[in-house]
């Protein structure tokens, strides 16, 4: 996974949140490197990518600063847009 996640662009990395998420896989050591992931490729992320992430995490109840509250802000920065 670590060779892979560098790779993924944001479409894929939320793809691949979203698919661990449906599965209801926990695996943590996974989740801590694509919340780091996401954290990094934050500005390249687009909106519907960051939620999706945000979404994934939430439904496996993964909280991983900083990744959390940048995907949460910038959210929030393209809300009134929605």
């Amino acid at each position: 996974l670590p060779d892979l996640l560098p790779d993924m662009n944001g479409r894929a990395l939320a793809e691949f949140s979203a698919a661990l998420a449906a599965a209801e896989l926990w695996l943590p050591v996974a989740l801590e490197q694509i919340s780091d992931e996401a954290a990094e490729k934050l500005s390249f992320l687009r909106v519907a990518d960051s939620l999706v992430l945000l979404a994934a995490l939430a439904q496996l109840r993964w909280d991983r600063p900083p990744a959390t509250p940048m995907l949460a802000s910038r959210l929030a920065e393209f809300a009134p847009k929605l």
